[in-house]
């Protein structure tokens, strides 16, 4: 007799990989940044200029938990650890592009600066007259 039902395959949740990796399971690390590679990749590449820098600090939010799987505890999903991860790495860079680009504003190089920065510069540091009388100018 023939059966009409598929072949079911157990699927490990994210948390059972993530213990298991605590323990030293290499092939379940392989396994959860395979699920969340992707998407990862996408949050960043939706908040970020450059594809690049989108794959850097995907492979950065693995590394930091690479880094910090000996201290996880299950207290919440990892999906939820790992965009918490990447939302701080996200944070981290934009606060790294605005120094960076306050840095550009400053320097007296004008080769690092972009057509856009400039342009933003323009406008941003064009003060009307009535408003230069209040600040000193």
């Amino acid at each position: 007799m023939v059966s009409n039902v598929a072949p079911t395959t157990t699927m490990i949740s994210d948390e059972a990989l993530m213990l298991e990796f605590q323990g030293g399971s290499h092939p379940a690390f392989e396994q959860l940044f395979a699920r969340y590679r992707g998407p990862l990749y996408g949050f960043f590449r939706r908040r970020l200029q450059g594809d690049q820098r989108a794959e850097d600090l995907t492979q950065e939010t693995f590394v930091a938990v690479i880094r910090a799987s000996a201290r996880y505890e299950p207290r919440a999903l990892v999906r939820t650890y790992l965009y918490s991860i990447a939302m701080n790495l996200s944070a981290a860079e934009r606060r790294k592009q605005f120094r960076d680009s306050f840095a550009c504003r400053i320097t007296t190089s004008r080769s690092c600066c972009s057509a856009r920065s400039k342009a933003f510069r323009a406008i941003a540091f064009s003060v009307p007259d009535h408003f230069s009388s209040r600040i000193g100018g």
